[in-house]
């Protein structure tokens, strides 16, 4: 296992294909991995590529021009079938998101959830055009997670 603690992450980006993987098949020039990658890994390679590539540009300096430029490289590296994109911004401690239904950005500040042991949970409802919280309980649990199958 490799941990990465602050300027030592090659490039600030997250990836399908594991990231020491990925940062290999990155600095291959010859491209051997797209001879043995399936048609979704080969993808994921392609959008880390991208990103990579994207990141090496000059990031913009003001909070708004970041946080467009991070949404339009969201929007460059997204599948198809992408339903949502998420941006943590762990200096302004928030989380920003967007959904194929509803575009516009939507933000939940962190120190604004409780988290302490004696709060309800609940669930981010992703399905509304604003941001929206729901009871969190095993029934929903189940629901999402069969979705998935």
């Amino acid at each position: 296992m490799h941990v990465y603690r602050e300027e030592s992450l090659p490039y600030l980006i997250m990836a399908n294909t594991p990231y020491t993987e990925a940062i290999r098949d990155f600095e291959d020039k010859e491209e051997r991995w797209r001879n043995e990658y399936s048609d979704y890994d080969c993808n994921s390679m392609d959008r880390f590529i991208k990103g990579a590539a994207r990141l090496a540009e000059v990031i913009p300096v003001s909070e708004i021009d970041r946080l467009e430029f991070t949404q339009e490289t969201l929007q460059v590296v997204r599948r198809e079938d992408t339903t949502y994109s998420l941006i943590y911004d762990l200096g302004q401690m928030q989380l920003c998101f967007t959904t194929s239904i509803y575009p516009n950005m939507k933000t939940v500040r962190i120190g604004e959830v409780d988290f302490s042991s004696d709060a309800a949970p609940l669930a981010l409802n992703l399905q509304q055009p604003a941001v929206s919280y729901i009871n969190y309980n095993v029934d929903l649990n189940r629901s999402v997670a069969e979705s998935f199958f």
